[in-house]
This record gives structure tokens, sequence and C-alpha cells, in this order.
């Protein structure tokens, strides 16, 4: 059974909701699905009009704002997701499912994924994993960035983050790093770019690997032919993260 979470649309305008509704409710075949909610207290998750102060600090005083998507030019003390307008519903979407794959994993980072999001499978211990390197996170939502920094910490990595691909290179650019992991769905630049511009130079250039919440054949395919080294899913299996990091160590080991 596909996966429903509601969702509150707080602050906007008639056109704008009337427009956000219809989204969901044509996406309602998606898995996860997204439905609206009738009430900010009957949501899972909210999203809210970041330029009206009023429905700010309704979800403020509500204690939701872990839990939703400010869209606007303001971006609100505390917010972990922001968009900016024209509202892009499918951005929206993305968004709200970074939130809930972000709260799953906090809740549990261990844990057995749902079988809607992944099949569930026997974990292995991984608590004794250790690397001492340097890494570089790359991500344009605050949260998932934050969430995949604190993973990589417990097993030892030095983490660096950037916020956009721009940035990442430029950090890439004064710095060494071993690993670069890059989110496929940033907006300016994605994260299949960011890898063949890193890929392009000649030496010292770090393993790359992407991460994306879509996973298919031709996916992986073109995280390949990009030239990444590796390629996770959203939401990231520690064994998982563990093999690439063990993967990645090794293969500098043969190349010295």
């Amino acid at each position: 059974m596909t996966p429903r979470y509601r969702v509150a649309l707080v602050g906007f305008s008639p056109f704008e909701q009337q427009a956000l509704e219809s989204y969901f409710r044509l996406a309602g075949g998606q898995s996860p699905a997204f439905e609206p909610a009738p009430s900010l207290g009957d949501s899972d998750f909210c999203v809210v009009d970041g330029d009206r102060p009023a429905a700010v600090e309704e979800v403020r005083a509500a204690g939701r704002m872990d839990g939703a998507v400010f869209i606007g030019q303001q971006v609100p003390a505390g917010a972990v997701m922001h968009l900016h307008r024209p509202i892009d519903a499918r951005q929206v979407a993305r968004a709200l499912e970074t939130l809930m794959l972000a709260r799953q994993a906090v809740a549990d980072p261990y844990a057995p994924r749902p079988a809607a999001v992944r099949p569930a499978k026997k974990l292995r211990p991984v608590a004794e994993a250790h690397f001492d390197i340097d890494v570089l996170v790359v991500d344009d939502t605050d949260i998932a960035r934050r969430f995949l920094q604190v993973q990589l910490e417990k097993f030892g990595c030095r983490v660096t983050v950037a916020a956009s691909a721009e940035e990442a290179l430029a950090k890439i650019a004064q710095a060494r790093f071993r690993v670069v992991f890059g989110d496929v769905q940033m907006q300016d630049m994605d994260g299949l770019a960011l890898c063949q511009q890193i890929k392009q130079r000649r030496k010292g250039a770090p393993t790359v690997v992407l991460i994306s919440s879509q996973v298919t054949p031709s996916d992986r395919v073109r995280a390949t032919i990009a030239g990444a080294d590796g390629f996770l899913a959203k939401p990231i299996d520690a064994n998982e993260l563990v093999a690439v990091l063990r993967s990645c160590s090794n293969r500098r080991r043969r190349a010295r």
C-alpha cells in the first residue's frame, strides 16, 4: 500500500492553495503520496507561505518548524526547508519527501525502512566501522546535509558541507577530499553535472558518490556515464554507507 502523508497548506492565497491541492491529488498514485490536510493539527507536514508573518508564527507556535516547507523570499528563523517562488509543485513534493525520509532516519537510523520505500533486509552491525578521511557533503537542503553529516561523523569522517555545486567546486579547489557525496536533484547544478566537473580534474580528483531518491536502472546508468564511483538511494542505509566508505578507502590504497 502506498504510504500517504497529510499536508497542511498555511497562509497561501486561494489560487496557490488550489494549485497545490490539485497537484497532490493528481500525484496521489506516487510513493510516498501527499494529500491535503484540513488543518495544521491534523497534518503530518505543512507547506507555509514564508512571506506571511502570521502564517510563520502559527507554525512556530504549534512546534512544527522541523516538518515545514517554507516558500517565499523570506527564510524564517529556524526553518529547515525553504523554496523560492514561483511555486514549483514538484519541488515542493521533493522537499516534503526529504523531510519525511529525514524524520524516519533520525528516529532510528539503523532501523529497517518501510517496504514501500526500501525492501526490508537483515542489517549487519556497523558500530565498529571507522574511517579517518575527509569528505564533502553537497546538498541544497539543510536537513539532508545535517543528517548525512551526522551519519558520516559517527564513522570517524571529517565532514565539510556545501549548499550548492558552485560552493562545492570552490571548496574542492581549496582542500583535498577523499570522497564527495552529492545529491543528484539540486536546482542550480545537479549532482550529475557536478560529478562531471569534478572528474575533469586530471590529478587528485576525489571519489564521487551520488545520492538520489530516484533509483532506477537508468538513474544508475546516468550516474556511471557522469563518472560517479558510487550511487546511494535515499533513505541512506547505514550498512550501504559503510560499504561505500570501505570501497573508497580500499580504492585509494590500491592506487598508491
